[in-house]
């Protein structure tokens, strides 16, 4: 048996300290760079551990060593192939989708958070050089359908009604993607939140607020769009 080098209690003779002057010895100290380097080296990490497989494989494009087991390009490559992220993002879309629910979200819904839509705002934005139409304020800004949505939703139906917008939703939001009147930039101009919210803004003259006054024109929406006061 040997005595503890700190308090003096007996203690295995393999041991200089006795369990809680160990602990208070060990706080507050830090290991030297040689004990670092030799717990490194008994670490067995990488090729020298008995469980090294060869590590990850590289990837099939550019042949950089993987960072995601089962990916086939790095990010690098997936953003700049416009086509694998096109087939990404119609992998994530309807039921293919992982919080997928049977289908619940509104159609109205699903065309205002298509990928387009996003870009439609971007451009409205960018159109009104960031500022509010109607004060010049910046800050948050909001894009506004100059003809509602609503009428161009109605409009969308009955150019599609065939379809069903509960049962043939995914086919009409595809369908979505790919008409016009959603995605006119020039139907859209830049509000800030207060302006947007502002009482009696939808009495204010528009150039359709119906379907039907929309058949009865005799010019298309597009050329009339900028008359909004």
């Amino acid at each position: 048996m040997n005595l503890c080098v700190d308090c003096g209690k007996e203690i295995w003779k393999d041991h200089k300290r006795c369990f809680p002057c160990a602990r208070k010895a060990q706080i507050g100290s830090k290991h030297s760079v040689q004990t670092i380097e030799k717990m490194k080296q008994s670490a067995h990490r990488g090729k020298d551990n008995a469980s090294w497989k060869g590590g990850l494989p590289k990837y099939r494009v550019c042949g950089k060593q993987q960072t995601v087991r089962h990916s086939p390009r790095c990010r690098e490559c997936a953003s700049q192939d416009k086509a694998y992220r096109e087939k990404q993002r119609l992998n994530m879309l309807g039921s293919k989708a992982p919080a997928w629910k049977g289908g619940i979200t509104p159609l109205t819904h699903t065309i205002r958070e298509l990928s387009e839509s996003r870009q439609w705002i971007k451009d409205v934005l960018a159109k009104s050089n960031y500022k509010c139409v109607d004060c010049g304020a910046g800050g948050y800004l909001e894009a506004h359908h100059i003809i509602q949505f609503s009428v161009i939703f109605q409009k969308f139906l009955r150019t599609y009604n065939q379809f069903s917008p509960i049962e043939d939703k995914e086919t009409l939001a595809r369908l979505a993607t790919s008409y016009g009147p959603f995605f006119d930039v020039s139907n859209g101009k830049a509000l800030c939140l207060k302006c947007h919210k502002r009482p009696g803004r939808d009495n204010r003259k528009t150039p359709v607020r119906s379907v039907q006054q929309w058949d009865n024109l005799t010019e298309t929406p597009k050329s009339f769009a900028s008359q909004e006061p």
